[in-house]
């Protein structure tokens, strides 16, 4: 069987300090993602200095402000995760 491809995703707007200690944590995980979409209603939403602690891929994607949106995006963005 193929491994598991595990995608972590999170919706953030307007929280920029609390996204920069989440983000952190990740690398903390016995099992690392794949990769890490934030999905983001603005590139003042996210501090690039926090994503440089993350062992895996981060892609940063911009969407409408809405947490159905940003799910939305963030899920037509995942390709083949399996989780």
């Amino acid at each position: 069987a193929a491994p598991l491809n595990m995608v972590v995703g999170i919706a953030s707007s307007g929280r920029r300090d609390i996204l920069s200690a989440i983000l952190p944590q990740i690398s903390k995980q016995t099992r690392q993602p794949d990769e890490v979409i934030v999905c983001v209603t603005s590139t003042t939403d996210i501090d690039q200095v926090s994503l440089s602690s993350l062992a895996c891929p981060v892609r940063i994607i911009i969407s409408e402000r809405g947490l159905c949106r940003q799910r939305n995006e963030i899920v037509a963005n995942a390709g083949n995760a399996g989780v």
